[in-house]
């Protein structure tokens, strides 16, 4: 009986111990589930990509952690089971512990996977929120170059900036399909009813804003350089018209009306070879050429009205003196011949004798045609004097208007007046030489009025310098 009761005795004592190592191995596995269930709480998420890479990167560990915990669950059911069996006095208590602490474990898969889809959703975000400035930043600094308004100030500076232009435009088209997988990522977000759907859609948004303000300021710039190209070819063709006009007012220079009648055609003929009236067809063209290009509203355009103006009023001038030079010519050659005339009937009178009627009546008919002849030639001598006079009054005035401070404009136009009144006066007394004086009279005015046009420009310069500097004084006193 005592024997028993103490065999008994010792496997209560045996099972008491087992039952103990066992519940301290569940109490480790508690405290464990504790730790893990602890750090599940952290509501940290990141503030951007990095930071929330780490904290994914830890979870990644716990979840592995957990995951070999399941071959010591799988134990401690193994152990309860034999315990149990084996009829331990503590059965309802171990199984009771086994059965709450397989619940804690099992309870943490559900935060493990609730964290798990909170860092992965603002992984996303951090993501799409670099990706979006990155893109953002990277158009933002091309913007400055593809809206420049810098076409260049020479041919060769201008077609220098369109190829850098279209390297920019290459590098654009080639980053647009960065640019629509960016917005096609915060569009599956937003489909995908994220928190922060919201904020992504204005973020998309932006950048679809400032790609299309990237390729619409690009495509503008294209325009203003193509424009500015042809403006460029224009002043090219309106220089090269500029230098031929200089080159033949060169040849007008000369005053040398030839001394013998075969020197002065020879000056008529070349006067003719210079062809004016054909080059005023080219001068239509590059009219028509003008027109276009200041139709299109280019910043440059001022200087296509300019130097049209410019080329056109030198042209007319051009012409103006060519008539005078050759009004002068057929004046000289018209001497010329008149004093042919009285050579062949001095030398006649010098030959012929005096004998007979008939022969004075030819004498006599000879000595009137000689008189009319000399009356002819000084009334010549008398226009060229005249016509000359003028012409030298013209070039003082010329000089004078073509210099680039002119104050007193009063006092010059009364002289443009003066001048214009003699040289219809001389044209009325002088049919034969109106030609010559009307062609100085054109270049009198054309200088007129680019003075005029120049007069007109600086006054208006100085009125809005005026104007900028009253308003700048009220700024200050304001200020």
């Amino acid at each position: 009986m005592l024997l028993s009761s103490g065999q008994e005795k010792n496997s209560r004592l045996q099972q008491a111990y087992q039952a103990l190592q066992f519940q301290r191995s569940l109490d480790d596995i508690d405290e464990w589930a504790g730790s893990v269930e602890r750090e599940l709480t952290n509501e940290d998420c990141g503030s951007d990509l990095p930071s929330v890479n780490r904290l994914l990167k830890a979870l990644q560990g716990l979840e592995e952690e957990v995951d070999q915990y399941r071959d010591r669950i799988q134990t401690i059911m193994d152990t309860a089971k034999s315990l149990v069996s084996q009829g331990n006095h503590l059965e309802q208590e171990i199984q009771t512990r086994t059965s709450q602490t397989i619940s804690r474990y099992n309870g943490l898969a559900e935060p493990l996977l609730g964290r798990r889809e909170t860092l992965e959703a603002w992984q996303l975000l951090f993501q799409f929120y670099r990706d979006e400035e990155e893109e953002l930043m990277w158009m933002t600094d091309r913007l400055p170059a593809n809206s420049s308004a810098e076409c260049g100030n020479t041919l060769g500076s201008t077609q220098t900036l369109i190829k850098k232009h279209q390297v920019l435009m290459q590098e654009v088209s080639s980053r647009s399909p960065l640019v629509q997988a960016v917005q096609e990522a915060g569009q599956r977000l937003v489909r995908g009813r994220h928190f922060a759907s919201h904020d992504i859609l204005e973020r998309v948004g932006e950048l679809q804003r400032a790609s299309e303000d990237l390729r619409r300021e690009g495509l503008k710039r294209s325009r203003l350089l193509q424009e500015a190209l042809r403006i460029h070819h224009f002043l090219s063709e309106v220089s090269e018209m500029e230098y031929w006009v200089e080159e033949q007012g060169g040849l007008l220079d000369s005053e040398e009306v030839g001394r013998t009648e075969e020197v002065t055609e020879v000056l008529l003929r070349r006067l003719a070879s210079l062809d004016l009236e054909a080059q005023r067809g080219r001068l239509e063209e590059l009219q028509k050429t003008g027109d276009a290009l200041l139709l299109l509203g280019h910043p440059s355009s001022p200087q296509v009205s300019e130097g049209l103006a410019r080329v056109q009023e030198r042209y007319e001038v051009l012409v103006g003196r060519a008539a005078g030079r050759r009004a002068a010519l057929q004046q000289q050659l018209r001497v010329h011949v008149s004093l042919l005339g009285h050579n062949r009937l001095t030398s006649v009178l010098q030959l012929a004798p005096p004998t007979g009627a008939g022969k004075e009546a030819e004498l006599a008919a000879l000595w009137d045609h000689l008189n009319q002849a000399l009356r002819t030639r000084r009334q010549a001598l008398q226009e060229a004097r005249e016509v000359q006079q003028l012409s030298v009054d013209v070039e003082d005035l010329r000089s004078r208007l073509g210099e680039k401070e002119a104050r007193d404009l009063v006092l010059l136009g009364e002289e443009v007046s003066s001048s214009r009144e003699q040289g219809q006066a001389l044209v009325q007394r002088l049919p034969r030489r109106g030609e010559e004086v009307l062609g100085r009279q054109v270049e009198v005015e054309a200088l007129w009025r680019r003075l005029l046009e120049l007069a007109s420009r600086r006054r208006r310069r100085l009125t809005e310098a005026d104007c900028a500097h009253r308003y700048l004084s009220q700024w200050k006193h304001l200020m």
